[in-house]
């Protein structure tokens, strides 16, 4: 697959990744990827994308914009997995993997449960932030990568 994974209107982010890049992740983390994420995740290691505002239902304004996907050894710390897991694990609670960031912080994240493994939820950390006792709200977006992908528009 070419490095911007065949998506129109993606640049690309991160180094290039091999197999072993990829699975040396799941290892470090204990996980399986979802196959559609961790195939796109392989083929562009993270970036920017055009168009990228998604609707969210039930979210105060209704919308938000996919700033950046993450990747892997990406040359800004911020842009990386590993880093956005170990800043959020105590928001998380070890049920979601971010795999993207708004413009605010806010994260996109996989459901790492069994029941809804790799479904795509919106994580509002803006309207708790600095309330380490209060957990986010996660507004489910898509049953997998794929559909969360297709469902990314301009902006209004």
């Amino acid at each position: 697959m070419q490095k911007d994974g065949g998506i129109p209107g993606f640049v690309p982010r991160g180094p290039e990744l091999s197999e072993a890049d990829v699975g040396g992740l799941e290892a470090r983390l204990g996980i399986k990827l979802p196959a559609d994420y961790r195939a796109f995740l392989q083929a562009t290691n993270g970036g920017r994308v055009r168009p990228n505002n998604i609707d969210v239902p039930g979210l105060p304004g209704g919308e938000a914009e996919v700033n950046n996907f993450l990747g892997i050894g990406t040359p800004i710390v911020s842009s990386s997995i590993v880093w956005s897991l170990e800043t959020l694990s105590q928001r998380l609670d070890g049920n979601w993997l971010p795999f993207a960031h708004d413009s605010g912080g806010n994260a996109y994240c996989f459901s790492l449960r069994a029941a809804d493994f790799g479904s795509v939820a919106y994580c509002d950390l803006q309207s708790v932030f600095a309330m380490y006792d209060v957990k986010p709200q996660f507004y489910p977006l898509a049953r997998n990568f794929t559909e969360f992908m297709s469902r990314l528009r301009p902006s209004s």
